[in-house]
């Protein structure tokens, strides 16, 4: 996964080097698109400030990545302990799933959504 986004990372830093960056997409409406149409990339100092926040991003990432292995191993040790019998994992199990599917519901209300917006720059 790791080389995959590398390698598409050279791809698209190669092409902004080169000038020949096309932004016809069918992704009505990302991020992406929507930051490049309104800043797009014109110059070198543009690249380097692409690669150096791209790089921030990766180390972020790594960070948080180690982070969450470490606190999962935690969490791991702890059920191996706690958790012996098949009906206290199964009731973890539920607890978890109740928890996770009512964060992520409240979360979806949280939010402003608007919908997509077709411009003249998406097909």
């Amino acid at each position: 996964m790791a080389t995959s986004i590398a390698t598409g990372l050279q791809v698209f830093f190669y092409n902004c080097w080169l000038g020949d960056v096309s932004w016809k997409s069918n992704w009505d409406g990302t991020v992406f698109i929507e930051f490049y149409h309104n800043f797009p990339v014109r110059t070198t100092e543009d690249i380097i400030i692409i690669f150096a926040f791209g790089t921030l991003m990766g180390a972020i990432g790594g960070c948080l990545g180690s982070f969450f292995i470490n606190i999962n191993t935690l969490v791991n040790i702890q059920r191996r302990r706690y958790l012996t019998t098949k009906r206290s994992k199964v009731i973890e199990c539920v607890i978890f799933c109740m928890i996770t599917s009512t964060v992520v519901f409240w979360f979806s209300y949280m939010g402003n959504c608007q919908p997509i917006i077709h411009t003249e720059y998406s097909e």
